[in-house]
C-alpha cells in the first residue's frame, strides 16, 4: 500500500498518491515507519545550482517565503520534510544554498535520503553536511524518569529549567554537540502514553563538515551517543556507590549527582555500576536503530557491526 508521511506540506498531500509516485518515483513513498529513523534532521550546504527537476518541484509544490526580516535568507521554500534556504543575507557566506531535511518525519530510508540529495543537486559529492540531529525514541519510558537517570560524558552545561522539568539540555545550543531529552508525546499532543526522545545535535565547523557517507560510517564519525547512558538503579544503589566520596544525591538529576565527583572517582562509580548491570549505553541502542534503517540501503549491502562500530560493506 502506497503511503506518504503527514509531514509533507498541504500541496503535496493534495496530489493523488499514484500521480505523485509516477512523477517522482521513490522520493515520497514512506519506506520506514513515521518517526522511526535514527536521524531526525540534516542540514546540507552547496554552491551548486539546484537541478531543474527539483526547481520545478519547488515552484509547483513548495510553500514560498520571501524576504522575511527575521530570516537570514532571501528565499525560503518548504515542502514540509525538505526546506530550501537560498541567497544568504549574511556577510562572508561560503555557500549559496542550505537544505534542511528530516528523514525521520518523512519516513525516508537511507536509500531515499541519497536519492533526494541526488535529485536536488545532482550528486551527493556536491553537498557537505553542517549539522546532524541523531535521535533515539523510547516508547513507554517516562520523560521525567529518563531525565533523572541520564548520564553524559564531556558535557559541561546543564539546563533543566524548560517545559516544567520535562526537557533537559546538556551542552549549549551553539556547542559542537548538545544532547536534549524531552517528552515527545507531549510535543505531539499525545495523551495516555509515554514517549521520550533523546537527541544528540552535532554541529560541524567549516574544516569538519561531513559527506553523506560519513554520517553512516561510525569509524569516520564516532557514535554520537558514545559515553551517554541511562543509569537504571535504585537510590539505595547510587547511595552505596557514591558513599566513599562523601557526596549526596541531587534529587532528580544523575548528571548533577555525578558531576560533584572528580573524574577518576566518577569513572570508578560508573565502572562499579556497569559491573552490576545498571548502565544502559545509548551507543548500543543507536547501533541497533542504524542497522534497522540501513536494511533498505542499495547494493552493496551496508550494516554496522556492534563489535567494532564501523561501517562494513559486504
Amino acid at each position: 500500500m502506497l503511503v506518504i508521511s503527514k509531514a509533507w506540506n498541504k500541496k503535496i498531500q493534495r496530489v493523488p498518491l499514484l500521480s505523485l509516485s509516477a512523477q517522482y518515483p521513490g522520493l515520497f513513498e514512506q519506506e520506514v515507519k513515521f518517526q522511526s529513523g535514527p536521524i531526525d534532521a540534516l542540514e546540507l550546504i552547496t554552491n551548486e545550482n539546484l537541478t531543474s527537476s527539483f526547481t520545478g518541484m519547488l515552484n509547483s509544490l513548495g510553500s514560498h517565503y520571501k524576504n522575511q526580516p527575521d530570516v537570514p535568507y532571501r528565499k525560503v521554500t518548504s515542502l514540509g520534510v525538505v526546506t530550501v534556504l537560498q541567497y544568504p543575507k549574511f556577510i562572508n557566506a561560503t555557500f549559496s544554498t542550505k537544505i534542511k531535511i528530516n528523514p525521520s518525519e518523512g519516513g525516508l530510508s537511507a536509500k531515499q535520503l541519497l536519492e533526494w540529495i541526488r535529485f536536488m543537486v545532482g550528486s551527493e559529492h556536491d553537498v557537505t553536511i553542517t549539522r546532524v540531529e541523531h535521535k533515539l525514541d523510547y516508547i513507554g519510558m517516562d520523560a521525567t524518569s529518563c531525565i533523572s537517570s541520564i548520564w553524559c560524558n564531556d558535557i559541561r552545561k546543564v539546563n533543566d529549567k524548560s517545559y516544567k522539568d520535562e526537557t533537559l539540555y546538556l551542552g549549549g545550543r551553539r556547542s559542537k554537540k548538545q544532547a536534549v531529552i524531552y517528552n515527545k508525546a507531549k510535543e505531539q499532543g499525545i495523551t495516555g502514553h509515554h514517549w521520550t526522545r533523546i537527541e544528540m545535535r552535532k554541529n560541524f565547523a567549516v574544516n569538519e563538515q561531513k559527506s553523506y557517507y560519513d554520517i553512516l560510517d561510525l569509524k569516520t564519525l564516532p557514535n554520537p551517543f558514545e559515553g551517554m547512558a541511562l543509569i537504571e538503579a535504585d537510590e539505595s544503589v547510587i547511595l552505596t556507590a557514591i558513599h566513599p566520596y562523601k557526596v549526596k544525591i541531587v534529587t532528580g538529576s544523575m548528571v548533577k549527582t555525578l558531576k560533584q565527583l572528580k573524574k577518576k572517582d566518577r569513572d570508578a562509580v560508573l565502572v562499579s555500576l556497569e559491573a552490576l548491570g545498571y548502565l544502559r549505553w545509548l551507543s548500543d541502542d543507536y547501533l541497533k536503530e542504524m542497522n534497522k534503517w540501513l536494511k533498505a540501503f542499495p547494493n552493496p549491502f551496508v550494516h554496522l557491526s556492534k563489535s567494532n562500530a564501523n561501517l562494513v560493506v559486504i
